[in-house]
C-alpha cells in the first residue's frame, strides 16, 4: 500500500462531531475494528487507520455526499509517508 486512509481525529472529537458521548464513540470503533473497517493506526492508542474495506464505503459515502451537495468530501486523509502496513 502507498500510504494509509487515517482518521486525524481523537474519540473525543469524534464524539463532539457526531453529538454522541465517548463512551459511544469507542463502541462504534471498538465494532469498526471488529468489521475490519478500521485498525489502529501505528499502534497508537486512539488512533485509527481505514482498512481497503473500510476504504471502498467511505468512498460510496463520499461520492453520496458529494452528489448531494453537502460537503467537499474530505473524511479522511491520507499519510503518504507510510510505505506498506
Amino acid at each position: 500500500m502507498q500510504g494509509d486512509y487515517y482518521i486525524p481525529l481523537s474519540q473525543q472529537e469524534i464524539a463532539d462531531i457526531n453529538h454522541v458521548s465517548k463512551l459511544k464513540t469507542n463502541r462504534l470503533l471498538r465494532d469498526l475494528i471488529e468489521g475490519e473497517y478500521v485498525y489502529p493506526y501505528q499502534n497508537k492508542r486512539g488512533k485509527y487507520a481505514i482498512t481497503e474495506k473500510g476504504q471502498k464505503v467511505l468512498r460510496l459515502i463520499q461520492k453520496k455526499t458529494l452528489d448531494e451537495g453537502e460537503n467537499d468530501g474530505t473524511i479522511v486523509r491520507q499519510d503518504k509517508t507510510r510505505q506498506d502496513k
